[in-house]
Protein backbone atom coordinates (compact mmCIF):
# COMPACT_ATOMS: atom_id res chain seq x y z
CA UNK A 1 0.00 0.00 0.00
CA UNK A 2 2.85 2.23 0.94
CA UNK A 3 4.69 1.88 -2.39
CA UNK A 4 1.23 3.02 -4.36
CA UNK A 5 0.64 5.71 -2.33
CA UNK A 6 4.33 6.60 -3.21
CA UNK A 7 3.90 5.76 -6.49
CA UNK A 8 0.79 8.15 -6.60
CA UNK A 9 2.58 10.77 -4.97
CA UNK A 10 5.23 11.10 -7.48
CA UNK A 11 3.16 10.96 -10.52
CA UNK A 12 0.98 14.00 -8.85
CA UNK A 13 3.94 15.57 -8.33
CA UNK A 14 4.96 14.91 -12.18
CA UNK A 15 1.61 16.14 -13.08
CA UNK A 16 2.62 19.53 -11.13
CA UNK A 17 5.88 19.68 -12.42
CA UNK A 18 4.87 19.42 -16.33
CA UNK A 19 2.30 21.73 -15.66
CA UNK A 20 4.16 25.10 -14.32
CA UNK A 21 6.95 23.90 -17.15
CA UNK A 22 3.98 23.87 -19.80
CA UNK A 23 2.85 27.58 -18.47
CA UNK A 24 5.99 29.15 -17.62
CA UNK A 25 6.98 28.08 -21.39
CA UNK A 26 3.81 29.70 -22.95
CA UNK A 27 4.11 32.61 -20.88
CA UNK A 28 7.72 33.12 -21.95
CA UNK A 29 6.88 32.46 -25.42
CA UNK A 30 3.98 35.12 -25.32
CA UNK A 31 6.08 37.74 -23.43
CA UNK A 32 8.62 37.29 -26.54
CA UNK A 33 6.20 37.84 -29.21
CA UNK A 34 4.68 40.52 -27.63
CA UNK A 35 7.87 42.28 -27.17
CA UNK A 36 8.98 41.60 -31.14
CA UNK A 37 5.50 42.83 -31.95
CA UNK A 38 5.74 46.10 -29.55
CA UNK A 39 9.11 46.88 -32.07
CA UNK A 40 7.57 45.44 -35.13
CA UNK A 41 4.95 48.68 -34.48
CA UNK A 42 7.45 51.12 -33.53
CA UNK A 43 9.45 50.20 -36.29
CA UNK A 44 6.72 50.37 -38.97
CA UNK A 45 5.51 54.34 -37.19
CA UNK A 46 9.33 55.27 -37.50
CA UNK A 47 9.29 54.66 -41.16
CA UNK A 48 5.75 56.15 -41.74
CA UNK A 49 6.75 59.25 -40.58
CA UNK A 50 9.89 59.68 -42.40
CA UNK A 51 7.86 59.03 -45.61
CA UNK A 52 4.98 61.28 -44.50
CA UNK A 53 7.42 63.68 -43.50
CA UNK A 54 9.26 63.62 -46.62
CA UNK A 55 7.31 64.96 -49.59
CA UNK A 56 9.32 67.99 -49.97
CA UNK A 57 12.54 67.98 -52.19
CA UNK A 58 15.39 69.67 -51.01
CA UNK A 59 17.02 72.53 -53.38
CA UNK A 60 20.28 72.61 -50.94
CA UNK A 61 22.07 70.82 -48.70
CA UNK A 62 20.89 70.93 -45.34
CA UNK A 63 22.22 72.75 -42.88
CA UNK A 64 21.29 71.31 -39.46
CA UNK A 65 23.21 67.94 -38.30
CA UNK A 66 20.91 64.49 -39.12
CA UNK A 67 19.93 63.45 -35.23
CA UNK A 68 21.81 60.03 -34.46
CA UNK A 69 18.28 58.51 -34.13
CA UNK A 70 16.43 59.73 -37.11
CA UNK A 71 16.68 57.96 -40.89
CA UNK A 72 17.62 59.41 -44.12
CA UNK A 73 16.57 56.91 -46.22
CA UNK A 74 14.09 53.98 -46.09
CA UNK A 75 14.72 50.66 -48.21
CA UNK A 76 11.51 49.02 -49.15
CA UNK A 77 11.35 45.21 -51.36
CA UNK A 78 8.02 44.32 -51.57
CA UNK A 79 8.74 40.41 -52.97
CA UNK A 80 10.40 40.04 -49.58
CA UNK A 81 8.46 42.26 -47.39
CA UNK A 82 11.50 44.21 -46.17
CA UNK A 83 10.82 47.57 -45.20
CA UNK A 84 13.64 49.25 -43.26
CA UNK A 85 15.20 52.22 -42.25
CA UNK A 86 18.80 53.77 -43.31
CA UNK A 87 20.85 55.60 -40.80
CA UNK A 88 23.57 58.21 -41.74
CA UNK A 89 27.32 57.22 -42.37
CA UNK A 90 28.10 59.42 -39.06
CA UNK A 91 25.15 57.27 -36.96
CA UNK A 92 26.18 55.77 -34.00
CA UNK A 93 23.14 54.00 -35.31
CA UNK A 94 24.64 52.41 -38.84
CA UNK A 95 25.56 49.26 -37.44
CA UNK A 96 25.22 46.21 -38.73
CA UNK A 97 24.46 44.08 -35.54
CA UNK A 98 21.60 46.70 -34.94
CA UNK A 99 20.32 48.05 -38.55
CA UNK A 100 21.31 47.97 -41.98
CA UNK A 101 24.88 49.73 -42.46
CA UNK A 102 25.51 52.02 -45.04
CA UNK A 103 28.47 51.56 -46.13
CA UNK A 104 31.36 55.02 -46.09
CA UNK A 105 31.65 54.47 -49.78
CA UNK A 106 28.41 54.64 -50.55
CA UNK A 107 26.84 57.78 -52.36
CA UNK A 108 23.30 58.47 -51.92
CA UNK A 109 20.78 58.15 -55.09
CA UNK A 110 20.55 61.84 -55.97
CA UNK A 111 24.16 61.41 -56.83
CA UNK A 112 25.08 61.13 -60.95
CA UNK A 113 26.10 57.65 -61.40
CA UNK A 114 26.64 57.11 -57.89
CA UNK A 115 26.48 53.85 -56.13
CA UNK A 116 24.58 52.94 -52.76
CA UNK A 117 25.64 50.30 -50.86
CA UNK A 118 23.78 48.32 -48.24
CA UNK A 119 24.96 45.45 -46.08
CA UNK A 120 22.95 43.22 -43.61
CA UNK A 121 23.08 40.18 -41.86
CA UNK A 122 21.50 36.80 -43.32
CA UNK A 123 20.89 33.60 -40.81
CA UNK A 124 17.96 33.68 -39.11
CA UNK A 125 18.55 36.21 -35.88
CA UNK A 126 16.55 39.52 -34.77
CA UNK A 127 18.91 41.57 -37.16
CA UNK A 128 18.95 39.35 -40.13
CA UNK A 129 17.12 41.47 -42.41
CA UNK A 130 18.80 40.69 -45.18
CA UNK A 131 18.03 37.03 -44.75
CA UNK A 132 15.04 36.51 -47.59
CA UNK A 133 17.72 38.55 -50.35
CA UNK A 134 18.38 34.92 -51.87
CA UNK A 135 14.83 34.88 -53.17
CA UNK A 136 15.28 37.43 -55.18
CA UNK A 137 15.16 36.99 -58.92
CA UNK A 138 16.13 38.94 -61.94
CA UNK A 139 14.29 42.26 -62.47
CA UNK A 140 12.72 42.51 -58.94
CA UNK A 141 11.98 45.79 -57.37
CA UNK A 142 13.60 48.06 -54.82
CA UNK A 143 13.11 51.43 -53.47
CA UNK A 144 14.68 53.67 -51.79
CA UNK A 145 12.92 56.13 -50.69
CA UNK A 146 15.09 59.76 -50.09
CA UNK A 147 14.34 63.30 -49.53
CA UNK A 148 10.95 62.85 -50.69
CA UNK A 149 11.83 61.36 -53.68
CA UNK A 150 10.95 57.26 -54.47
CA UNK A 151 14.14 55.56 -56.46
CA UNK A 152 13.01 52.30 -58.00
CA UNK A 153 15.82 49.79 -58.90
CA UNK A 154 15.79 46.70 -60.61
CA UNK A 155 18.23 43.96 -60.27
CA UNK A 156 20.10 43.15 -63.10
CA UNK A 157 23.28 40.76 -61.51
CA UNK A 158 24.15 38.86 -58.67
CA UNK A 159 27.33 36.77 -57.53
CA UNK A 160 29.41 35.53 -54.88
CA UNK A 161 32.29 36.26 -53.27
CA UNK A 162 34.79 35.15 -50.86
CA UNK A 163 34.08 36.97 -47.15
CA UNK A 164 37.89 38.28 -46.57
CA UNK A 165 37.40 42.34 -45.40
CA UNK A 166 36.60 43.25 -49.64
CA UNK A 167 33.81 43.65 -51.43
CA UNK A 168 34.49 43.87 -55.14
CA UNK A 169 31.59 45.32 -56.98
CA UNK A 170 30.63 44.66 -60.77
CA UNK A 171 28.57 47.48 -62.12
CA UNK A 172 27.74 49.35 -64.91
CA UNK A 173 29.73 52.72 -63.68
CA UNK A 174 27.84 54.99 -66.21
CA UNK A 175 24.65 54.09 -64.43
CA UNK A 176 22.90 54.70 -60.20
CA UNK A 177 22.79 51.54 -59.01
CA UNK A 178 21.89 49.98 -55.32
CA UNK A 179 24.07 47.15 -54.00
CA UNK A 180 22.99 44.83 -51.42
CA UNK A 181 25.27 42.57 -49.50
CA UNK A 182 24.79 40.21 -47.40
CA UNK A 183 26.60 36.60 -46.20
CA UNK A 184 26.02 33.00 -48.20
CA UNK A 185 24.22 30.94 -44.89
CA UNK A 186 26.93 28.12 -43.68
CA UNK A 187 29.86 29.65 -45.86
CA UNK A 188 32.35 31.53 -46.15
CA UNK A 189 31.01 33.82 -49.14
CA UNK A 190 28.99 36.67 -49.43
CA UNK A 191 26.01 37.23 -52.52
CA UNK A 192 26.57 40.88 -53.78
CA UNK A 193 23.49 41.93 -55.34
CA UNK A 194 23.50 45.10 -58.09
CA UNK A 195 20.59 47.07 -59.01
CA UNK A 196 20.20 49.46 -61.11
CA UNK A 197 17.92 52.71 -61.31
CA UNK A 198 15.20 52.67 -63.79
CA UNK A 199 12.79 55.54 -62.51
CA UNK A 200 12.03 58.13 -59.43
CA UNK A 201 8.82 59.66 -58.67
CA UNK A 202 7.70 62.04 -56.05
Amino acid sequence: MQRKENKRKKRRLLLIASFIFTVTGISIVFINKTNDYKEIKIEEEKIEKFISNNTLIEKEEPKEVVKNDSYIAILDIPKINLKKGVYSKESTNNNIDRNILLLKESSMPDIENGNLILAGHSGNSKNSYFKNLKKLNYDELAFIHYRGIKYAYKLVSKYEIIKNGEAIIHRNMNKNTLTLITCKDNSNKQIVFIFELIGRSG
